[in-house]
């Protein structure tokens, strides 16, 4: 049998143990074929067997690999959707004779499931401050959309490695950007807890191999009935959390 039909068979069995699992053929999987495809056939000493077993335990390793990061991944969300149940946020209840909101704790359980709300959290590095000042903008253009669907936005910042979540600084806390009607903030009674949930969130994009999360943060969208709709890097779109909120 000539090497390519061999190799080209490879390739078949990996295309229908990938329609079980992954629905694709695995990048290791894929490189190796083709390397080998480009042996010299001719060769004589070629292991025929040995290729095709190469390439059908590079498929395996690949997809074990795949699953086991989905499953920690999946595990990840659960635990920290679980986790922002029990936390609380400052919400804006009215403004006061000179117009400054007036804020009260509410669980994000109890805003979820009795005032229908969905949540966005944006969360920066001790550092990256400017980043939330940017959200808070673009959150200007949109503001009649985030009143009509319902939609809060949490601006945190977190020092990863202590574990802490930070203050936000007099620029943005005093700044007439933050008294948007949309933006509820985490209650500092519960810091630590906010510190814990939202640095583990840091360390899992790290483990997926995104360190840049350092540098732009990262948004997290939840629906109204507790999950974790999306999980993302950098500055929310907000037509890509409206478009997720209005499917629930």
């Amino acid at each position: 049998m000539a090497l390519r039909s061999v190799l080209f068979a490879c390739l078949i069995l990996a295309s229908v143990e990938a329609s079980f699992n992954m629905n694709k053929i695995p990048d290791g999987c894929l490189h190796l074929a083709m390397y080998n495809w480009t042996c010299d056939e001719s060769n004589p000493t070629f292991d025929y067997n040995s290729a095709f077993a190469k390439v059908h335990f590079a498929c395996q390793g690949k997809w074990t690999c795949e699953l086991e990061a989905q499953e920690r991944r999946e595990a990840s969300s659960e635990a920290t959707a679980k986790a922002l149940q029990s936390l609380k946020l400052s919400v804006q209840a009215g403004e006061d004779d000179e117009g400054m909101p007036i804020r009260r704790a509410a669980p994000i359980s109890v805003l979820q499931s009795k005032a229908k709300q969905s949540i966005v959290l944006f969360a920066v590095p001790q550092g990256k401050e400017r980043l939330i000042t940017d959200v808070l903008l673009s959150m200007r253009i949109e503001a009649k959309e985030f009143s009509e669907r319902n939609v809060l936005v949490v601006p945190a910042i977190v020092d990863v490695s202590a574990k802490k979540l930070v203050e936000l600084p007099p620029n943005i806390r005093d700044a007439k950007l933050i008294r948007q009607g949309a933006i509820a903030l985490p209650l500092n009674e519960a810091e630590d807890a906010w510190g814990v949930t939202l640095a583990a969130e840091f360390e899992e994009a790290q483990l997926q191999g995104t360190d840049e999360v350092l540098q732009i943060g990262l948004a997290l969208i939840l629906g109204r009935d507790g999950s974790i709709l999306r999980r993302g890097f950098g500055r929310p779109s907000w037509k890509v959390v409206f478009s997720e909120t209005d499917t629930l």
